[in-house]
């Protein structure tokens, strides 16, 4: 095992590095690693001594060096071994030990999110129902109110049409009341004049008889036109 700051080896019973005082990883898993490492150079140092030693001349006390030598080396290797399987099963045990959430607990969760979904499409099934019935009550007010329009438009235009045949009416006898005065005015001047001349043939006097019937002579005639 190595420090992340200096990249110089760590020794697993410290909590910070020799050289530069970094914390020192607290994997139990990098430790081990660090020890097979260990190990590993261990067995390698011994299994080279062990094939210098074989190579050599045999003196008396060769056999018991080469012994050694090799005796150490197999030891590293067992270390090496121990270590390794060690190290292959504390990931397992690792993940043995991780906190996983409880099966109850996540379904607890599900059933309170569908909960919360099943309540919320209530809610929106019910706000569109009541969107629904204010359309069609904005529906009916607007037929009501077309029909009352339609109704009073009626009314509007038959009245109109009363006070036009009223005022017709009252037009054609105002026509005809002013036709009957001004008859009654002319007949009146046609009637006095001729009361007149004939006052004056009465008394032989027929020069201002035919006057008096020339002036009258105009209303008269008018009086017949207006029959």
């Amino acid at each position: 095992m190595k420090c992340t700051e200096c990249g110089r080896p760590l020794h697993p019973a410290r909590p910070v590095c020799d050289f530069c005082g970094a914390p020192a990883p607290s994997s139990r898993v990098d430790a081990l690693r660090w020890l097979a490492g260990q190990a590993r150079e261990a067995a390698a140092g011994a299994s080279t001594r062990a094939r210098s030693i074989r190579g050599r001349e045999f003196s008396v006390h060769v056999p018991r060096r080469f012994l050694v030598a090799l005796g150490a080396g197999a030891t590293a290797v067992l270390v090496v071994a121990l270590l390794l399987s060690l190290d292959r099963g504390q990931p397992e045990k690792a993940a043995d030990a991780s906190p996983t959430p409880d099966a109850a607990v996540l379904q607890a969760s599900i059933d309170e999110a569908r909960t919360k979904e099943a309540a919320l499409l209530t809610a929106i099934d019910a706000a569109g129902q009541q969107i629904s019935d204010l359309q069609t009550a904005q529906e009916r007010a607007r037929t009501a109110a077309e029909a009352s329009t339609a109704t009073a438009a009626a009314e509007i235009a038959r009245l109109q049409g009363q006070v036009k045949t009223a005022e017709g009416n009252a037009k054609t006898a105002q026509e005809a009341a002013d036709r009957a005065a001004r008859r009654v005015q002319v007949l009146t001047e046609c009637l006095n004049g001729t009361a007149v001349a004939l006052q004056f043939a009465r008394s032989d006097s027929w020069g201002p008889a035919d006057r008096a019937l020339a002036a009258v002579a105009s209303a008269c005639a008018e009086a017949r036109s207006l029959r």
